[in-house]
C-alpha cells in the first residue's frame, strides 16, 4: 500500500502547542530572574558612621547639593518627570535633646518637620511611626508635596506630587535623615526598592 505524503502547511499545524509555551514559559522566566538580578545589585556609600546600599543602575548626583546633604541618588529609569530619590541628610542633634527628660526624637521630629515644611511647597505630613533600622530607634515621617520638576517658562509639564519618608535616625551627636521619594503615582510600586535600600543601612558598632 502507498502512502501519501502529508502537505507541509499541515504538518506544520500539528507542531506540538506545549513546545511554544515551554519555550514562552522560559523567555518569562529568564526576564523576571534578570529583572530580580538587576535590581538586587547595589553599590555602596560611606562615611564614618553610615553604610547604605542603594541600586547599581541608579545614577549618584556629584556636585553642589542642599546644607546637610551628603549623599543622593536617582533612578533614571523612574517613568516619571520626578524621578524616584534617595537622599541622605546629616543635622545636629537640636540643643534640648541634650537635656534630661526630653525625647530626642520628638524634638528632632519638631526641627525637621518645621524646617521641610518651610522648603517644599504644599507640604503635608501624612503621619509619623517609631521605627527601627539597624538598631537605632528612629521616627519615619510620611508625608507629600509639590514639585515642579521643569522650572522653565519654555518647558511646560503639570507640576508633579511627590510621596516620601524621611526616617529620622539619632546617632551619637547626629540625626541621620534618610529620604526616600517618588511621583506618588509610582510610590507603591517602589515600596520593595525602598525596603531593600532600608535593609543595607548599617551603622558602624552596631
Amino acid at each position: 500500500m502507498t502512502g501519501t505524503a502529508m502537505p507541509l502547511k499541515e504538518a506544520k499545524r500539528q507542531e506540538p502547542e506545549w513546545l511554544v509555551l515551554v519555550v514562552v514559559a522560559a523567555a518569562l522566566l529568564l526576564g523576571w530572574l534578570l529583572k530580580t538580578w538587576v535590581e538586587n545589585r547595589a553599590v555602596t556609600f560611606s562615611n564614618a558612621d553610615l553604610t547604605l546600599g542603594y541600586p547599581a543602575d541608579w545614577l549618584r548626583e556629584i556636585g553642589e547639593a542642599e546644607d546637610g546633604v551628603v549623599f543622593e541618588a536617582h533612578d533614571v529609569r523612574s517613568g516619571s518627570l520626578y524621578q524616584t530619590h534617595l537622599t541622605l541628610w546629616i543635622a545636629e542633634a537640636p540643643p534640648q535633646t541634650r537635656q534630661e527628660n526630653v525625647d530626642p526624637l520628638l524634638s528632632a521630629m519638631t526641627a525637621w518637620t518645621f524646617e521641610r515644611g518651610q522648603e517644599l511647597d504644599g507640604y503635608r505630613v501624612l503621619g509619623t511611626e517609631e521605627v527601627e533600622v539597624d538598631g537605632i530607634r528612629g521616627t519615619r515621617i510620611d508625608y507629600v508635596y509639590v514639585s515642579d520638576p521643569l522650572p522653565s517658562p519654555y518647558r511646560k509639564a503639570l507640576p508633579v506630587v511627590v510621596e516620601a519618608m524621611d526616617y529620622l535616625l539619632p546617632y551619637q551627636d547626629k540625626v541621620y535623615v534618610i529620604t526616600l521619594a517618588a511621583d506618588g503615582d509610582r510610590f507603591e510600586q517602589e515600596s520593595r526598592q525602598f525596603e531593600s535600600i532600608l535593609r543595607r543601612v548599617n551603622f558602624a558598632g552596631q
